[in-house]
């Protein structure tokens, strides 16, 4: 299955990548360059999301089957201080997201925190997620 994940330099997207390589095609998608080499993704693309050409591009060009939308501007603190730069990163990036998603076909999985979901609806995602994976 060929697997994008965004914020794949992240903490929770270089997880992500090292759980899923070896069983799957994965993509990293990030404004930032991997770090260390012991998560790395097969393809790694420097992508900043809120290029919406590009991104929407790179989306089209890896057509992959499902993303993992990991991208964000995770500061609390500085997302209630900054908030126009949070909707950019949060908002804007994750519907650019969402629209290659649309082209292509593709499942889109996103994550946020409880600080925006409490985690009290009934459905469970990991179940889903698994399911799907």
């Amino acid at each position: 299955m060929r697997i994008i994940v965004t914020g794949s330099s992240g903490m929770l997207g270089r997880q992500l990548c090292k759980k899923l390589v070896d069983k799957h095609e994965v993509y990293g998608l990030d404004v930032n360059r991997p770090q260390t080499s012991d998560f790395r993704p097969q393809t790694f693309f420097k992508v900043d999301l809120s290029d919406r050409a590009l991104a929407v591009q790179k989306i089209e060009e890896i057509n992959p089957h499902i993303v993992i939308h990991c991208a964000a501007f995770t500061d609390v603190d500085a997302c209630e201080t900054n908030q126009k730069k949070a909707h950019q990163l949060n908002v804007a990036n994750t519907s650019i997201v969402a629209e290659g998603c649309k082209l292509t076909s593709s499942y889109m999985i996103h994550l946020s925190t409880d600080f925006v979901f409490n985690g009290r609806k009934k459905i469970h995602i990991l179940k889903k997620m698994s399911q799907i994976l």
